[in-house]
């Protein structure tokens, strides 16, 4: 009678979770299928689950998705609580985003809170608008940093919403000691904000953990705008990446093949003073 029971629980479990999305089991080989923004905003409920996006969401998402709280070590994030780590396909469908962090409890903003170990996002495509933020990003926000032993992947996302805030970029802002890659991604998105402002990642570190970070094949043409004209910060605007904390002020270290590779940037800069290039704004102090 006991397992009779357990059995029934366990169905009426797996059609509730069915009943939450229009198909898909949230296995690898059938993943959740989303056609609603209700659907979209259910992903939150289950971040270690796989889901395919089938239909463009038109109406606006507000909230990031996987939003939590987390603790920090020296300001960055550390512990973070309800991370993303399955995977997301986008399935070249759009979403659409209304993020305002003014709103929310969170700064830290993005169509993805935090991903963690092993999480994959892919062939995702946003517009709309993500305003506000400390942090802020298109596609993804930011990474833990305690538990990353799993390689994240970022693939094949378009960003075409504006971004404004305090620090900003199009796709992955806080990319931070983190075995992974952010691949064949493109900024078409403007970006307006104080400091740290790139199209594709705010900064990337893999130095302090020995942890591989790279970014391959990226493209941004999106205007890029860094408005901190009383700060050095300012000058970390660039086409790619803002900062890269991989590269050390020793010329004789200094390799970006090392985290960068086949990057292009066609998109207008705005700044003070000049970024390191177009391609890196600058490397730490």
């Amino acid at each position: 009678m006991k397992i009779f029971i357990k059995i029934l629980l366990m169905l009426v479990m797996a059609s509730n979770l069915k009943a939450q999305f229009s198909g898909g089991t949230g296995d690898p080989g059938s993943p959740f299928e989303i056609r609603t923004l209700s659907e979209l905003e259910a992903v939150s409920d289950f971040p270690d689950k796989c889901f395919i996006l089938k239909k463009n969401i038109r109406d606006s998402l507000r909230t990031p998705l996987c939003l939590g709280t987390w603790d920090t070590i020296y300001g960055h994030p550390f512990r973070i609580e309800n991370p993303f780590t399955g995977i997301f396909d986008g399935n070249g469908y759009k979403i659409t985003l209304a993020i305002d962090a003014d709103s929310l409890d969170s700064k830290n903003v993005a169509l993805f809170h935090y991903i963690c170990d092993g999480a994959i996002i892919k062939n995702v495509v946003v517009d709309g608008y993500v305003i506000n933020g400390w942090w802020c990003s298109g596609i993804v926000n930011s990474t833990c940093r305690d538990t990353n032993t799993k390689e994240i992947q970022v693939i094949n996302c378009v960003n075409l919403a504006k971004i404004e805030g305090n620090q900003g970029c199009g796709i992955f802002h806080n990319s931070v000691n983190h075995n992974g890659i952010i691949e064949k991604c493109f900024n078409l998105g403007s970006i307006n904000v104080i400091n740290y402002g790139s199209g594709i990642a705010g900064g990337m570190n893999a130095t302090i953990t020995n942890k591989v970070s790279k970014i391959i094949n990226c493209i941004n043409t999106g205007f890029i705008k860094g408005e901190g004209e009383n700060s050095i910060l300012h000058r970390r605007t660039s086409g790619i990446i803002a900062v890269d904390w991989n590269i050390s002020h020793n010329e004789n270290d200094f390799n970006v093949m090392d985290s960068l590779s086949n990057c292009i940037n066609t998109g207008v800069i705005q700044y003070i003073l000049p970024p390191k290039n177009g391609i890196v704004g600058s490397v730490p102090y």
